[in-house]
């Protein structure tokens, strides 16, 4: 069984540098990580997690291993009070609807918010919308173009309706 730890963020950063070396897709699907204040972080034997408020974030591996690191992660941050994500729509966002998690929001593709060389990654050539996801449903999923609109219906879907 696979033992996820609190880490402080100097060991989180160290951790996302190695995997940012050798796997080439987390600098396209990660974006540099912040210590905010109560933000906590988490490892296992092969990967990485965030909880920030309901937020699941960071969610990288550091080195091989099984699919289950996502299930994982997913399961101790819920446990703690976490509830909604984001990611790119398509592989991902299919792994967390088998987790339970629903497309609550969208972001249509914006290159200008990608890595530079986005166009040499399998999945962001395609150029697929950026999804939030949640634990609780929403009516009608939306789709805009700011980013802070689509996390905020993440955010309100832990509300009852």
């Amino acid at each position: 069984m696979q033992v996820i730890k609190e880490i402080n963020f100097d060991e989180y950063l160290k951790l996302y540098q190695i995997a940012k070396e050798n796997f080439k897709n987390v600098v396209f699907n990660l974006d540099t990580p912040i210590n905010d204040k109560g933000t906590k972080f988490f490892k296992s034997s092969q990967g990485c997690s965030f909880l920030k408020g309901g937020l699941l974030g960071g969610l990288f591996r550091f080195k091989k291993g099984s699919e289950k690191i996502a299930n994982i992660h997913q399961q101790n941050r819920i446990l703690k009070g976490g509830y909604f994500l984001e990611c790119f729509e398509g592989v991902l966002s299919n792994m967390y609807k088998k987790q339970g998690f629903s497309i609550v929001s969208k972001i249509k593709f914006n290159p200008l918010l990608c890595s530079k060389n986005w166009e040499q990654n399998e999945v962001l050539k395609n150029c697929p919308n950026v999804v939030f996801m949640s634990l609780y449903k929403v009516n009608n999923v939306q789709t805009f173009t700011d980013y802070k609109k689509a996390e905020k219906i993440a955010i309100e879907s832990k509300k009852p309706s």
